[in-house]
């Protein structure tokens, strides 16, 4: 129980824990290059949601433009680059070979590359009819130059790949720590309040009407995405970027200057883009309504069960496949939570409320269908018991007991286990005693 408990807490304080660059880790900027800063300005693009889901989230870039020197000897940077270039976190290729494995597994080797804004903003971006902001950056000049000797550091092949995080190491979050290192931790200290939402609530803003995606992710994310987020930690979201970076100001000789100088839109949204939401949708109706369909075709089936051998095979079939379904849920989130380096489903508590006891029920509604003796007793025993743990969490959640939200998963499984559970106490045939 101590092992327990400790790893519990590890994985809470880790998950929960913020990433911003250690001073000790900011690049050494000179007296010469502070005064060179004048060359160069910093931006950053934010291009807006699209489709596919990887992509519902939006992303972000930092640009460098850079003013050549009359005279080459006095560059304290390269200049053999080109004079703007855009820094893209997150880029991977679906079509390296060992891709997919390697995502089933949690391990997302991503990179940063450097490109030409003015093409790579057209395309796919603007092409995509996506909404495309820029940010112009009122950076201090230390701070400046800071920017730009880590992005050119960092795009440099041997340190170009890195491992991704979704939510503490994409394309967002890399910017904001580099921004709040150029502000000397000011970005930090100026959201590190707390908003209304939890991570989980932040996640969904995203994903309006789709109800499978909301649920899958419902399903999967685990007590780390259930405190109330930092505006700091909704950064991770490049949408959140553009609304919280004009807010942010510091102080430079002894006055308050703005991080966001200017915002130009460079396009604007196409009328099939993803619609963010302003707060979270109350989607436990459908899902309710899910768990209650489900539920009375195979509790229908299951109740005129005795009748006709033909409804019997149906019922049983019918329970089976869901009983079977259910178990492949729990085999995933097992997956997640013992075998991937997604840390966001860690200790997850859903496996209270669809767990491998589904296993059992799919053999005993096999057995019921082909009328074997007792299986029904079987079945509701079994469904008895899936039901009794996903009370038990839902008592924990509402009690606070447990730092989780479930209310997606147990508004569906709690409708369909007390339907079957119901259904086959009612039908028993004592004189079969099936």
């Amino acid at each position: 129980m101590k092992k327990m408990i400790s790893f519990l807490l590890t994985v809470f304080l880790s998950l929960n824990a913020v990433a911003q660059i250690a001073p000790q880790d900011y690049p050494p900027v000179t007296p010469e290059e502070i005064a060179d800063a004048g060359r160069f300005s910093v931006s950053m693009a934010v291009v807006g949601p699209d489709w596919p889901l990887y992509s519902n989230w939006g992303h972000c870039a930092m640009i460098v433009t850079e003013i050549p020197s009359p005279e080459n000897r006095n560059d304290l940077l390269d200049m053999n680059k080109s004079s703007r270039r855009m820094y893209d976190y997150g880029i991977f290729d679906m079509s390296r070979e060992g891709f997919f494995k390697d995502f089933a597994f949690g391990i997302m080797n991503y990179a940063v590359i450097a490109s030409n804004p003015d093409y790579s903003l057209r395309y796919p971006y603007q092409a995509q009819k996506r909404s495309v902001e820029i940010l112009d950056l009122n950076l201090p000049p230390e701070g400046k130059m800071r920017v730009v000797k880590y992005l050119r550091e960092n795009v440099k092949p041997e340190n170009s790949v890195y491992r991704y995080n979704f939510f503490k190491n994409n394309c967002a979050t890399i910017l904001r720590d580099i921004l709040d290192m150029a502000l000397d931790g000011e970005l930090y200290r100026q959201t590190a309040d707390r908003t209304a939402y939890t991570m989980r609530e932040w996640t969904f803003l995203y994903l309006d009407r789709h109800f499978w995606t909301e649920w899958g992710f419902d399903y999967v994310l685990g007590p780390p995405m259930d405190h109330k987020a930092t505006r700091w930690e909704t950064l991770f979201m490049p949408m959140e970027m553009a609304r919280v970076l004009p807010t942010v100001t510091y102080s430079r000789n002894g006055e308050t200057v703005s991080l966001v100088r200017d915002r130009e839109k460079m396009a604007d949204a196409g009328e099939n883009m993803p619609v963010i939401r302003e707060k979270p949708a109350r989607t436990e109706i459908p899902s309710l309504l899910l768990g209650i369909l489900v539920g009375a075709v195979g509790g229908i089936f299951l109740l005129l069960g005795a009748l006709h051998p033909a409804l019997r095979i149906v019922g049983g079939i019918y329970t089976a496949i869901v009983a079977t379904l259910l178990f492949g849920c729990s085999l995933i989130l097992i997956h997640f939570m013992a075998f991937t380096e997604f840390d966001c489903t860690y200790g997850n508590w859903n496996l209270l409320a669809i767990g491998p006891i589904t296993l059992i029920l799919t053999v005993a509604s096999c057995f019921y269908a082909a009328g074997k003796k007792n299986a029904r007793m079987v079945c509701a025993f079994g469904w008895f018991l899936c039901l009794l743990s996903a009370l038990i969490l839902l008592i924990l959640q509402t009690s606070d007991i447990v730092g989780q939200s479930s209310r997606l998963t147990l508004a569906t499984v709690i409708p369909v286990y007390t339907l079957f559970l119901l259904s086959n106490l009612f039908a028993i045939d004592p004189k079969k005693g099936v």
